[in-house]
């Protein structure tokens, strides 16, 4: 009876059905975008979040390997106010105490290189630094030389030979007696034992040749 208000009705739904559905389509679109977002986000800050503790653990043992090239710079430099010391002494002590810190330096060199390996140095870059903390080992040899009296060596030998030798007792009883006591395998034990048996034996073969 009313085709015009039928029409106009019709139109009308239909109008509300398609703004209805373009503003579904709307809201679908805007949720997935704002959670690709959040996840891109997320995803950026874990990765800086893990960059940033890469690179803090990476200072931290870059750190740890220059703390021990000082270290050893230290340790080189009182072996050689050490072997110097004991060759103003006589050869007999001096070639005692030099074979005595060869047998010590040689394990601790290769621990040091594994050390620098493991603190970012490179194979070259390692060696290269050994080679330098080696050196300071030759500055403390002419330190000891330099403080030698024209008179007599007493004055050089008094402090040098005590300051070293208080030196290798320290590092002795505080690095390696520790890990002596905590050895819990019986077999060990006796083999440790017999090992420092071995090693005063040495010494004492090579004081007995070495005049």
């Amino acid at each position: 009876m009313f085709p015009d208000q039928d029409s106009n009705t019709n139109t009308t739904s239909k109008s509300e059905l398609n703004f209805n559905l373009a503003a579904q389509s709307n809201s679908v679109f805007s949720g997935k975008t704002a959670i690709s977002i959040r996840n891109g986000h997320h995803a950026e800050s874990w990765k800086s979040s893990k960059q940033q503790s890469l690179q803090e653990r990476s200072e931290k043992i870059k750190t740890s390997g220059y703390l021990n090239l000082l270290a050893n710079c230290i340790d080189n430099f009182t072996h050689g106010l050490a072997v110097a010391g004991s060759f103003l002494v006589s050869k007999k002590v001096g070639f005692l105490t030099t074979f005595a810190i060869l047998l010590h330096e040689i394990p601790h060199e290769v621990g040091d290189f594994a050390i620098l390996l493991r603190a970012g140095f490179d194979r070259w870059s390692a060696a290269r630094m050994q080679l330098l903390t080696a050196l300071v080992g030759l500055l403390g040899a002419s330190f000891a030389l330099c403080t030698q009296s024209p008179k007599g060596t007493e004055n050089a030998t008094a402090w040098i030979l005590p300051f070293t030798s208080g030196g290798f007792l320290y590092i002795a009883l505080v690095n390696v007696v520790p890990d002596l006591l905590e050895e819990s395998n019986l077999r060990h034990s006796l083999l440790q034992i017999l090992l420092i048996f071995c090693g005063v034996t040495v010494m004492v073969l090579l004081s007995a040749i070495v005049d």
